[in-house]
């Protein structure tokens, strides 16, 4: 597995490969390339605190993100709190409600204790997922393993299904 912050990226087709970096640029840049160039999977699955660090709200991003959300199709979001994503991303919370049909954000439950997953992930079911293992170095690695994406989406299930329906499309009030 290639260790330098360089080697992720195939300048071949510009996808990810499988690798790993320690710098918060090279996670950015990764987590971005991830987000620029969704697979055409049905689902991607997104888990982080709050989301507020991810380039969410860069244009070619959404632009990204909407050729993605067609039909039949689902982002799940796990969050502990979606305020921080609210306040530093208000082109995506935008985004989220011209695309609700696709977005399914759930709020973590505090009384689970702490995560059995990396405290961010970004996961294209069945395709590759790209973990941020320690945000103090910034270490990550992306991995295409079948039996990792496999277990890491047990777990996923597993914890959307004790997690609240959370960061509602439009709020309702008087």
């Amino acid at each position: 597995m290639p260790t330098s912050s360089d080697s992720w990226l195939d300048p071949s087709n510009a996808a990810l490969q499988a690798g790993s970096g320690a710098s918060r640029a090279s996670y950015l840049e990764a987590l971005r390339e991830l987000l620029l160039n969704p697979p055409a999977c049905h689902q991607l699955i997104w888990l982080d605190r709050d989301f507020a660090s991810w380039p969410l709200s860069e244009q070619l991003v959404l632009d990204a993100l909407t050729q993605w959300a067609k039909p039949q199709r689902q982002l799940l979001m796990l969050a502990d709190d979606f305020e921080g994503l609210r306040r530093a991303h208000p082109r995506f919370v935008s985004w989220r409600q011209r695309h609700d049909h696709v977005v399914q954000a759930r709020q973590l439950n505090r009384d689970d204790g702490p995560l059995a997953v990396p405290g961010s992930t970004c996961m294209a079911a069945d395709h590759g997922v790209l973990q941020l293992l320690d945000q103090r170095y910034w270490r990550w690695t992306y991995g295409t393993d079948v039996r990792v994406l496999h277990e890491l989406k047990l777990e996923f299930d597993a914890l959307a299904q004790r997690c609240a329906e959370s960061f509602p499309a439009s709020t309702l009030g008087l």
